[in-house]
């Protein structure tokens, strides 16, 4: 008896193709981490201005409101302070970026096989990783012991030393622990392969998480002090151009009444008329923001000069001159 024929199976249904190329969540995903680098720079940008008008405000025996800046003006105002220290950092990246593919490919080669050269060669990184890690905490340690008051006396001796470049030490923290870490790593693919030991997932997360949070903390601090030190600069600066700053001539319907060396005032017209003025020489024109005018006078210096606060209002007639 014949059999009946098996029923042809159902043809498979061919599954959704997969997308090519740039899709629009690439963009999205692109665009939205874009969006977050340049938030941080932003605020780094803001920081950095802040800080760097803050000691130059306190060097000048002022505070920094009295500038009436704006978040804009703080960023502006520390592009300029930052070209080189971004430059120096793409030079180390770019030249990070060589060494490291120069490095994985001799770790990697025959080169280290003959003789005891790779074991010779683990021990010399080894040794250099303890050695760079002693000196990002002898950094923390020196910071802590400066604190101190009355300080230790060589701990007070370098910090002395130190006064004007206090960004040295957090750059040095910075470096020495990159280099800890990265010679560390070095060291491990240097040693004769073992078979993994299960590890409890803190041991592995732990190590890299505080390499990172010592290299963030590590550059806010790098961050603040340089900027600490560019606004000083700026104090001291203008201590010694002040007198390249633009002349300023004001003229008011009220005597001003500021008291500096080297401001005059002078009535101008009759007493008793409406034509009578009062003309202020002397001073020199520092900023304009927030609708003031911040001057100082003839012969200014920094830590004995007096900044002079005016409004920027219609009441005030101004004239500026080289």
């Amino acid at each position: 008896m014949a059999q009946p024929e098996a029923a042809p199976a159902p043809a498979a249904t061919p599954g959704p193709v997969p997308p090519r190329g740039l899709t629009r969540q690439d963009v999205f995903s692109a665009l939205g981490a874009l969006g977050a680098v340049l938030t941080l720079v932003t605020a780094v940008l803001f920081y950095f201005g802040w800080r760097r008008s803050d000691v130059q405000a306190g060097a000048m025996g002022i505070d920094v409101s009295l500038f009436g800046f704006s978040s804009q003006d703080y960023v502006l105002r520390s592009i300029s302070s930052l070209y080189l220290p971004l430059l120096a950092v793409l030079g180390l990246a770019l030249g990070w970026l060589w060494l490291h593919a120069w490095l994985t490919e001799l770790v990697r080669s025959d080169r280290l096989a003959a003789g005891d050269r790779r074991a010779r060669l683990a021990r010399w990184t080894g040794r250099t990783a303890v050695a760079l890690a002693a000196v990002a905490a002898g950094c923390v340690l020196f910071a802590a012991v400066a604190g101190i008051r009355p300080p230790l006396p060589v701990v007070g001796w370098l910090a002395h030393g130190l006064a004007d470049a206090e960004w040295v030490v957090p750059l040095t923290l910075v470096l020495a622990t990159a280099a800890a870490a990265y010679v560390g790593w070095i060291h491990r693919q240097l040693r004769p392969t073992r078979p993994p030991a299960a590890r409890p997932l803190w041991q592995a997360v732990l190590p890299a998480a505080l390499v990172a949070g010592t290299l963030l903390l590590g550059g806010f601090w790098l961050l603040e002090e340089y900027a600490s030190a560019v606004g000083r600069g700026y104090a001291q600066r203008l201590g010694a151009t002040a007198d390249r700053l633009p002349r300023t001539m004001v003229l008011s319907a009220r005597p001003l009444g500021i008291d500096a060396p080297g401001v005059h005032e002078q009535r101008l017209g009759a007493p008793g008329t409406p034509e009578v003025r009062y003309r202020t020489t002397g001073l020199r024109l520092l900023a304009r923001s927030g609708g003031k005018v911040i001057l100082v006078h003839d012969g200014w210096r920094a830590g004995s000069g007096t900044v002079i606060v005016l409004p920027d209002s219609d009441d005030l007639a101004w004239q500026f001159s080289r």
